[in-house]
C-alpha cells in the first residue's frame, strides 16, 4: 500500500493528536525519523492543564509561579490557586502520545519526507523510502526544512538547552537582558533544564557556564504565525504554523489544539478544501499581545518593565493572567494602563540619562 487517507509528517504532541482522532475514520501514517528528541523546557502551561489535565507519570514538578529576571533583577509573579502548571518529562510525555496514536489505529513508519507536491486529486510525498501519495497532508514536523519550504517564518528562534544537576525551587525562570531573545531555567525532579533562545543565531547559555553537559540545539518560529497555514490539501500545525508565543516559547498547548482544528477540518464533509483550517485556528487563538512585545522590545523597554513590575502588585496580577491565558476583559487593561503609559515614558528617559552621565563625564 503506497496510498493513505490522511500522511501526518511528524510524531511529536501536534502529529500524534492528529493521528490519534483521524484514525477512527480514516486511514492514517504518521512518519517521523526521530520523534522523541526534542529540544524542550517541557512546560504543560494552565491553558493546557485546564483543557486537557495531564498525564501523572509524565510529571515532574509542579510549579508555584514564574520568576522574571532582568540581569540580576527579580520580579516574583506566584500563581493563583486556581492556576496549574507542571514541569514534565518530555520523552514520557511524547511516548504516551505516541502511543495513544498507535493504539488508535494508526500506521507507523520511521521515514523521514523530503518533499511533497500538491494536485488536484491528492499529495505526492518524496519519503526516504520511496514515493506515496495522501488525499490530505497534516505537517506537524516542528520548525523543519520542509516545513519552511512550504511556509518560511518572518524570524526563527535558535535554541541551545543543557541538563544541569539539582533544583532551586519550584518556579519557571525567564531571564531577560543578556541578549536579543531569552533564558530559561525549568525544575525538574531532581535536575534542571537551562536554555537560551535567540532571533540572531545560537547564543550561549548565561546561567551554570561552568556546566560540560551535553548541549541540544533546535529552532523555533519567532514571529507568529506564518502567512499561509493550509492549502487545499495540506495543514501546517504547530511549530510548523508558527503557534508559539514568542515571548517565553511556549507551545504544547497551541500543537495540541491546532492538531484537533486540523483534524475537525479534514473530517467536516461541509468544508470545500483544508483552507478552512485557517479560519478557525483564527477565531481561537491571539497573538496580537506578544507580536506587540517583540515589535517594540528594547533594552530600556524590558528594564523599565522589571522596574515597574517590581513595585506594582496591580500590574504583577495582570502579567499573571496574561500568562496563564486567563480571560482578561477591557477593564482588566485599563486598570493597568497607567503603569503601561509609565513603563512607555521610563523606557524613553532611561537613555536619556544615560546619556546624560556619559556627556558630564
Amino acid at each position: 500500500m503506497n496510498r493513505w487517507d490522511v500522511v501526518v509528517i511528524g510524531a511529536g504532541v501536534a502529529g500524534s493528536t492528529a493521528a490519534s482522532l483521524l484514525s477512527d475514520e480514516c486511514d492514517v501514517l504518521l512518519v517521523d525519523s526521530d520523534p522523541f528528541n526534542k529540544t524542550c523546557a517541557g512546560i504543560l502551561t494552565a491553558d493546557y492543564t485546564r483543557r486537557y489535565g495531564v498525564e501523572r507519570s509524565c510529571i515532574e514538578r509542579t510549579l508555584k509561579g514564574v520568576k522574571i529576571y532582568y540581569l540580576e533583577r527579580e520580579v516574583i509573579i506566584p500563581y493563583t490557586k486556581e492556576t496549574v502548571e507542571y514541569s514534565i518529562d518530555r520523552r514520557l510525555f511524547d511516548t504516551h502520545n505516541f502511543n495513544q496514536a498507535v493504539g488508535s489505529g494508526a500506521e507507523y513508519k520511521m521515514w523521514s519526507v523530503k518533499d511533497l507536491l500538491e494536485t488536484d486529486d491528492c499529495v505526492k510525498l518524496k519519503t526516504s523510502e520511496g514515493t506515496i501519495y495522501a488525499d490530505y497532508v497534516i505537517v506537524a514536523a516542528g520548525l523543519s526544512e520542509l516545513s519552511q519550504r512550504i511556509a518560511h517564518p518572518k524570524t526563527i528562534g535558535y535554541c541551545v538547552q543543557r541538563r544541569v544537576d539539582g533544583v532551586v525551587d519550584d518556579y519557571f525562570q525567564i531571564h531577560l537582558g543578556y541578549h536579543e531573545g531569552y533564558t530559561w531555567l525549568a525544575p525538574k525532579s531532581t535536575y534542571s533544564l537551562v536554555g537560551s533562545g535567540s532571533p540572531n543565531g545560537y547564543p550561549e547559555i548565561p546561567l551554570y557556564r561552568g556546566h560540560s553537559s551535553p548541549i541540544m540545539q533546535g529552532v523555533i518560529p519567532y514571529s507568529g504565525p506564518v502567512k499561509t497555514t493550509a492549502t487545499r490539501r495540506t495543514v501546517l500545525v504547530g511549530d510548523a504554523a508558527g503557534f508559539v508565543t514568542p515571548i517565553e516559547g511556549e507551545g504544547i498547548y497551541y500543537a495540541r489544539r491546532s492538531a484537533e482544528l486540523a483534524t475537525e477540518t479534514i473530517l467536516d464533509n461541509s468544508s470545500p478544501s483544508v483552507k478552512d483550517f485557517e479560519r478557525r485556528w483564527r477565531e481561537e487563538f491571539n497573538f496580537t499581545p506578544y507580536r506587540l512585545y517583540r515589535k517594540i522590545a528594547s533594552d530600556s523597554l524590558t528594564r523599565a518593565f522589571i522596574t515597574e513590575l517590581q513595585r506594582n502588585d496591580r500590574l504583577k496580577a495582570f502579567i499573571e493572567a496574561l500568562l496563564t491565558k486567563k480571560d482578561l476583559r477591557k477593564r482588566d487593561y485599563l486598570k493597568v494602563l497607567p503603569a503601561l503609559l509609565k513603563i512607555g515614558a521610563l523606557s524613553y528617559l532611561y537613555p536619556c540619562v544615560l546619556t546624560s552621565r556619559v556627556n558630564n563625564r
